[in-house]
């Protein structure tokens, strides 16, 4: 055998043994038995890591906040929403609002909380904070029995957990939209539970995020709609603005919701300013 094929194939075991040490790595600091308020730590392909933690789906947001180190009395925003039927334009321009809100989130030490998915504006949010090197708590919320991450195979899951979110909180349930409640108390426990410190950003989004805005409006908490970004955002707007809505949770908005508005064509600056005139203004 040549020196260059020895080195090629010493190349090729080196390789096979990293992957086999990196999988079996995984499988024991991520046991396929998650227990319930037990911290780990989940660590993916690219080298990041996050803090996750199960809980029930009726969790104490107070628990949460201390088994992941969360800050207290802080500024928190929170992201519904998804991507769907969007243009290449569309995404676009919402990936550049996202890019300022964290930005501006970033800048304030305040905490986000989206879904935590990798796909729609939770994948967006991730992307900003790892593209632009942001230091930020990112928290991503989803039910355990819907989603995968390395050291756990889900056969049942729909969606992997998006890489760039430093934690993760995976609530028991068996459908999306369990960890729709915790999103927001969660957020509003960070708060302080001081409404004026909580804003919602809904884009675009379908049923869930319906469901999740009408929840926002019953606590008495700010939404920012992305109008132009499609499906709920934009039947949201559409209600506010005519004041007419038939489905009851769009009434329960019109009635009751306190929203704001932000344009998709609207620059990085804007979208900042209305953040920082709401936070202000508090």
């Amino acid at each position: 055998m040549s020196d260059i094929s020895l080195i090629v194939a010493l190349a090729l075991i080196l390789t096979v043994i990293g992957v086999v040490a990196y999988e079996w790595d995984q499988r024991r600091r991520t046991p396929g038995r998650i227990k319930f308020n037990a911290p780990f730590i989940v660590r993916f392909a690219n080298g990041q890591w996050s803090r996750a933690v199960y809980v029930p789906y009726d969790a104490d947001p107070h628990h949460v906040q201390s088994q992941l180190k969360l800050p207290a009395d802080q500024r928190t925003i929170f992201a519904i929403g998804g991507a769907g039927g969007m243009s290449t334009e569309d995404i676009r321009r919402c990936q550049a609002l996202i890019d300022g809100v964290c930005m501006f989130a970033s800048a304030h030490e305040m905490v986000v909380i989206t879904g935590g998915t990798e796909g729609g504006i939770m994948q967006m949010f991730g992307d900003s904070r790892q593209r632009l090197r942001l230091k930020l708590r990112l928290v991503g919320i989803a039910p355990l029995s819907r989603v995968r991450f390395p050291g756990r195979d889900n056969p049942n899951a729909d969606a992997d957990l998006e890489d760039s979110h430093s934690d993760f909180v995976l609530v028991e349930g068996a459908m999306w939209g369990v960890e729709s409640d915790l999103l927001q108390e969660l957020a509003l426990c960070v708060a302080g539970y001081d409404k004026r410190k909580v804003a919602g950003i809904l884009i675009n989004g379908g049923s869930i995020a319906l469901n999740e805005v009408a929840m926002a409006a019953e606590r008495g908490l700010t939404m920012f709609v992305v109008e132009g970004s499609g499906r709920t955002a934009d039947a949201v707007a559409t209600a506010i603005r005519t004041k007419t809505a038939e489905q009851a949770l769009l009434k329960m908005v019109v009635e009751g919701g306190r929203v704001e508005f932000i344009q998709t064509t609207e620059g990085i600056e804007t979208v900042q300013a209305k953040l920082d005139a709401h936070f202000r203004a508090r």
